[in-house]
């Protein structure tokens, strides 16, 4: 019989992984899907200006959507999330109330003069 505390647990290679297809993140064919279908509406179907413009719009846009989101993509797409409530804001300076300021912030005022 095996005495488990001296065996080896097997353990899934994939887990903390990123799903991926070959070099390409999963996360990343949705939205690649949807710059080559616009690529292609402005390019071709819009303006009629040629593949060459196509594939080199698809590949300047396809890049930047990578180099935007790729490993980190929460520094990029968190900007946009809306603070909860429609009377919140984003901000790091101390809240001062107009009418009844704390007596620390009189006397900070009175000291200056």
């Amino acid at each position: 019989m095996r005495d488990p505390d001296k065996t080896f647990i097997k353990v899934n290679k994939a887990l903390g992984k990123i799903p991926s297809i070959g070099p390409i993140p999963a996360n990343q064919i949705l939205p690649w899907i949807s710059i080559l279908i616009a690529s292609w509406l402005v390019t071709m179907e819009l303006f009629n200006l040629g593949l060459a413009v196509f594939f080199a719009m698809s590949l300047w846009l396809i890049s930047t959507w990578w180099l935007l989101t790729g490993k980190r993509a929460y520094h990029f797409l968190d900007r946009f999330k809306s603070p909860p409530g429609h009377d919140w804001m984003t901000g790091y300076v101390r809240y001062l109330p107009l009418l009844h300021r704390p007596a620390r912030c009189r006397n900070k005022r009175s000291a200056r003069k």
